[in-house]
């Protein structure tokens, strides 16, 4: 999966401040504490941001294999609602009735393409991952499924950018960041149609609009207020942006709105939006 790998830069620099390593990943402070505090609980860190003397590599590698090998960077897979999520992903899908290939941001455990699978045997994937650590967990995983699948140790833009009309069946961008970050591929595949008629585009990504780069600013701006919509601006200008980008030849079929209890509170929000191409 292609996330924030939040989990790994915390262990590359135990040295670093919460606010230090917010301010590179452009994410908020509060998160990067409940993840420290998650890795203290789990032994995986110590109480402190004094320097180690482990290398980075010692430290992550230490801290995957304590986590398990089906466990990568991403750490809610077995939240409720992300459950709850992959089903309507897979739902659209497999209802799409449009089988082929299809680019994917997997889990190590390849839950979501397994469920689709189950369905439809004939569907073919290609996942993309761009942690090696996760990627290696990821392709070794795929040997113990019946998936017809690839894998791609590189970026999902790398898998949409140059791609013309009817490419994929379907595209998973099971996202664990901004929206802004990677909105401009989605755009592409928009404008450039490389799913099929009838293919779905499945989209997840962090809710809270944040930061001051052009993309979020234009997000953002699509927010009016004085309107009568009194729903938060993240609400507002996500629904307004994909109605504003997917045009004539592509439906919102669905926008859900989730987040996972955690042990020390309630869990980061996500966003799953579904676009089907309906021309």
């Amino acid at each position: 999966m292609e996330t924030l790998n939040l989990t790994e830069v915390i262990l590359a620099n135990v040295e670093k401040s919460n606010k230090e390593i917010a301010e590179m990943l452009n994410i908020s402070t509060p998160r990067v504490s409940c993840t420290r505090n998650w890795l203290v609980r789990k032994g995986l860190v110590e109480n402190t941001t004094k320097t180690t003397t482990k290398s980075k590599k010692e430290r992550l590698s230490n801290a995957m294999s304590k986590l398990g090998k089906t466990t990568n960077t991403y750490v809610n897979h077995k939240g409720e609602n992300k459950e709850v999520a992959r089903v309507k992903m897979t739902n659209h899908v497999v209802n799409s009735g449009v089988v082929g290939l299809v680019p994917t941001l997997p889990n190590t455990g390849w839950v979501i393409e397994q469920k689709i699978a189950s369905q439809l045997p004939q569907m073919a994937f290609i996942g993309a991952e761009i942690d090696k650590l996760t990627y290696k967990y990821m392709r070794n995983n795929l040997k113990n499924t019946d998936l017809i699948a690839t894998t791609h140790f590189g970026k999902i833009g790398e898998l949409i950018y140059g791609k013309t009309e009817n490419s994929y069946a379907h595209l998973i961008l099971d996202y664990c960041g901004h929206l802004s970050t990677f909105s401009k591929e989605i755009e592409y595949a928009i404008n450039n149609d490389i799913v099929k008629v009838g293919g779905i585009m499945a989209i997840t990504f962090g809710k809270p609009l944040r930061g001051l780069d052009s993309q979020t600013t234009k997000i953002k701006g699509l927010a009016p207020i004085n309107n009568g919509d009194t729903r938060c601006m993240s609400d507002r200008g996500i629904e307004n942006y994909f109605a504003k980008i997917t045009g004539w030849n592509y439906e919102v079929k669905e926008i859900f709105y989730y987040s996972d209890k955690k042990e020390n509170g309630k869990g980061y929000p996500m966003t799953l939006v579904i676009i089907q191409r309906i021309k």
